[in-house]
């Protein structure tokens, strides 16, 4: 019993060593076998925080790439903006550089013509100088012959009466009285007005004519006429050919300037050309400024060419605008043809001698108008006055008169300073052609005939042929006319009228051609309106 009892806690002690060992082993294997998961869960670990890191490593490779790219496509950007903008400076360079090229091109073509024409006036002046010195030639060897002649009568008359006066010594004495009368006569002409009166009656018929309004802007600076305070006397924009008229009298007591000055009113520049013009001292002699005006328009050359503006750029017209003093009771009287490239501000002023006219012009008051209302912008500068048919001067006298509002109406405008609708009372600045086509090419005489008084000027006359071509004071020889007392007959209701004896006229020349060419502006400080005349030699 004992043994099998021993033998029974033998058996059971074996088998619970056996079991403890059996569990002991699986629990080291467990054990190594969770260490071999930890350090696999380790670099399993470590493995994803490296390939994290690689990620974050390459993503921030990526955005410093992206960064880098984004940098480079501003600074192509930036350059090519920076390209694109060389190039139109370079394109802008070009264009003024082919501008100033066509400019230049421009102007020497107009220095060539110009001494094409001064060459061609200088033949003339020399050819015109041969026939007088061929024409003096001439009367010379006839005064000769004459003198021969005489001389052999009066030894003829000696020997058969001997004594007597012969043709030798009556031509001397006629020589001689001549002489004294000439003397005589221009020292009256110097002492006072020579006046112009018509000998005989004259049946005038209207000339009947189509009429145009054509050419670019006329600006007209009259009003104030009398200024009493610096400031702007007139002002518009105009831009192609245009043609500004002032006319002031300073009344202010100190000296002061007159200006036209000239704004580019746009960011791109612009060119002006002057093309024609004239401006009279200053004096208290009005109409002596007047014909002095008209004198340089008509008979002088421009010497400054073109202005060039930038953008927004302001100069004064002329150089001695800026130079020259208006003394009070002064009047200035100028009127310039021009034409602009681009957009031109044309201002008007009256300022203080020691003023800058450029900046005087940007804060000065625009001077309100006087009851005449004399100053607008008004459209088509020239005035077209063709005849009806072909005027034939053995069918008898026509005429035209300018400046009357019934037969040549004034024109209408606006004042930009204000907006108003303005009247050019008179048309001043307004240039007229009056085409006349000639009947087989007879010679026609041209006179002007003044009807509201003092009256001083120029006149363009053109024929085809060129010994018809001239520019004429009116009148010639005198400083004015229109004041002399002649009866003046209104014209009847068809037009017609009789001009009778003793009327003030001028004879502008004897014409011949196939047309006749009259250019004319209304001068200032004369009186209108007036007539001009067409008859038979």
């Amino acid at each position: 019993m004992i043994g099998k009892r021993l033998a029974a806690c033998l058996l059971t002690g074996m088998l619970f060593f056996g079991t403890g060992a059996d569990v002991m082993a699986r629990h080291a294997a467990e054990e190594r076998g969770e260490q071999r998961r930890m350090e696999r869960a380790e670099r399993l670990e470590r493995e994803r925080i490296a390939l994290e890191e690689e990620r974050a490593a390459a993503r921030r490779i990526e955005e410093r790439a992206e960064k880098e790219r984004a940098e480079r496509e501003a600074l192509e950007i930036e350059r090519a903006k920076e390209e694109a903008r060389a190039a139109e400076e370079r394109e802008k360079a070009r264009r003024e550089a082919e501008a100033k090229e066509a400019e230049e091109q421009r102007l020497a073509k107009e220095r060539a013509a110009e001494e094409k024409q001064r060459q061609e006036e200088l033949a003339a002046r020399e050819a015109e100088a041969r026939r007088i010195e061929r024409e003096r030639a001439e009367a010379e060897a006839r005064i000769m012959a004459e003198s021969e002649r005489a001389a052999e009568i009066k030894a003829s008359e000696t020997n058969r009466e001997g004594s007597g006066t012969g043709i030798l010594e009556k031509y001397l004495n006629r020589k001689k009285e001549s002489a004294s009368t000439d003397v005589e006569g221009k020292k009256k002409q110097e002492a006072k007005p020579v006046t112009y009166l018509s000998k005989q009656e004259m049946e005038l018929t209207p000339l009947k004519t189509d009429t145009l309004d054509v050419g670019g802007t006329l600006l007209f600076s009259d009003s104030p006429e009398y200024v009493t305070q610096p400031g702007i006397l007139y002002s518009d924009v105009i831009q192609g050919d245009a043609r500004v008229l002032y006319y002031h009298v300073n009344q202010i007591p100190t000296a002061c300037k007159v200006a036209v000055v000239l704004e580019n009113t746009s960011d791109r520049y612009a060119v002006i050309h002057i093309t024609r013009g004239g401006c009279s001292a200053p004096d208290r002699d009005y109409l002596k400024v007047g014909r002095e005006t008209q004198r340089q328009y008509f008979f002088e050359k421009q010497s400054q060419n073109a202005i060039y503006l930038d953008g927004y750029q302001s100069r004064v017209m002329l150089e001695s605008m800026d130079k020259t003093l208006v003394l009070n009771e002064q009047l200035v009287y100028g009127v310039y043809d021009f034409s602009s490239t681009g957009p031109v501000r044309v201002t008007v002023i009256l300022y203080p001698s020691s003023a800058d006219p450029l900046e005087f012009v940007k804060s000065a008051p625009v001077l309100p108008k006087d009851e005449h209302r004399l100053r607008g912008t008004f459209t088509g500068m020239d005035r077209l006055l063709k005849a009806h048919g072909r005027y034939n001067p053995g069918d008898g006298e026509v005429y035209i008169t300018i400046g009357n509002e019934v037969d040549d109406k004034f024109k209408q405008g606006i004042d930009a300073t204000d907006g108003s609708l303005v009247e050019n009372t008179g048309n001043y600045g307004v240039m007229y052609h009056l085409e006349v086509p000639m009947k087989g090419r007879k010679k026609v005489q041209l006179w002007a005939n003044p009807l509201g008084g003092f009256y001083t000027g120029a006149v363009h006359v053109s024929t085809e042929e060129p010994a018809g071509v001239w520019t004429c004071m009116v009148p010639k020889d005198a400083p004015f006319f229109g004041d002399a007392d002649a009866p003046i007959t209104l014209p009847n209701k068809d037009g017609s009228l009789l001009l009778p004896k003793g009327t003030e006229m001028f004879s502008l020349g004897t014409f011949k051609g196939e047309t006749l060419h009259v250019e004319f502006t209304p001068p200032g400080a004369s009186n209108l309106p007036v007539r001009f005349i067409l008859s038979e030699p």
